[in-house]
């Protein structure tokens, strides 16, 4: 059962979503979130130091789901792994994504498309290169030690790739399409990607 300051701080995270939601985190003011909330403004200031802390609660535990993600996937183990990912595994990994991104549709939303001028400003630019740099860290790896000198490693390539997974649930989100949609399309996206990469590396034994 929650407590009355829980409840009060609950209610100040959903007036804040739902505004900055409507107008942005840069236009959004404390006096509309406190109006939404039926709290005074200065009462807000008993839970958050400021706007920027209210987004960071917001988005506290999908940044902490995200840093798991890459976390797991920077293991020795998975970077093993990879090389003999099937289209099953690509598929299944892809939905794990595709769930995630639809539970959590709303928070996402804000971090990519509501966060201007707030410290997740350049969020997806950010996350776009560090999976960019992991994605080449690995490159590098197989290289080295796979025997596939001639894998292509430039990061204008990879970064473009990169940005072609990411933006699937980008425009998922922006364009409002629902899992069931996505769905349909799957086996369109994945195709392109596994058979594509599986050329590429295909080549490069060949070679």
């Amino acid at each position: 059962m929650q407590t009355p300051k829980e409840s009060t701080k609950l209610s100040i995270l959903n007036s804040a979503k739902e505004e900055f939601l409507e107008v942005g985190f840069d236009k959004a003011s404390m006096r509309k979130i406190a109006k939404k909330a039926n709290v005074s403004t200065s009462n807000i200031y008993n839970y958050f130091t400021n706007k920027e802390g209210i987004l960071e609660q917001l988005v506290k535990s999908i940044i902490s789901s995200i840093e798991s993600g890459l976390n797991h996937i920077s293991s020795d183990d998975h970077v093993e792994k990879r090389l003999n990912f099937s289209y099953e595994t690509l598929k299944n990994r892809f939905n794990v994504i595709l769930f995630f991104v639809d539970e959590n549709r709303d928070i996402l939303d804000l971090l990519l498309f509501h966060s201007n001028g707030s410290v997740f400003s350049n969020f997806l630019e950010d996350f776009t290169e560090r999976i960019t740099q992991l994605n080449i860290r690995q490159i590098n790896y197989y290289k080295e030690h796979k025997g596939m000198q001639s894998l292509v490693t430039h990061d204008f390539f990879i970064r473009n790739l990169v940005s072609f997974f990411l933006n699937i649930f980008v425009e998922m989100i922006k364009n409002k399409k629902s899992k069931e949609e996505i769905l349909e399309m799957e086996d369109n996206f994945l195709k392109f990607m596994h058979y594509g990469s599986k050329a590429i590396l295909l080549d490069v034994n060949e070679s």
